[in-house]
This record gives C-alpha cells, structure tokens and sequence, in this order.
C-alpha cells in the first residue's frame, strides 16, 4: 500500500510540473511586464519551487539501487 501512494506522488508531483507550462503559456499572452504578465511568471516560478521540493522528497524515498540507475555496467 505504502508503495502505491509513492507512486501516486510520483504522477502527482508531474501533474504539478505540467501546471508551470500552463501559468508560463498564460504569462506569454500578456504584454511584457504586465501585472498579468509578472503574476503568471511569479506563478511559474512558485510551482517549479514546489516542484523541486517535492521531486527530492520522493527521490529519497523511491529506492534507486545502483543497477538500477546504470544498467550497462557489469
């Protein structure tokens, strides 16, 4: 059970990266340095931040052995 939740993160965690395309596709329909145009950037930049957090707490928990990450290696 515990795995499928770190599974679910996983999609979670990706779904939250696909949400910077959205606000960063929003900001280029502003004119530049705009309100709009600076809140959607800001929002990018917030949701990549969250990301990253997010991304490191699950690489610490998905076990990655070194076989795993190298397979041509012997």
């Amino acid at each position: 059970m515990l795995t499928v939740l770190k599974y679910i993160a996983l999609v979670g965690t990706f779904f939250i990266y696909t949400t910077s395309g959205v606000f960063s596709k929003l900001a280029s329909l502003r004119e530049f340095l705009s309100p709009g145009y600076i809140a959607f950037l800001a929002c990018t930049v917030g949701v990549l931040g969250i990301y990253a957090v997010l991304w490191q707490q699950i690489i610490k928990r998905i076990l990655c052995s070194p076989p795993h990450l190298h397979p041509h290696l012997p």
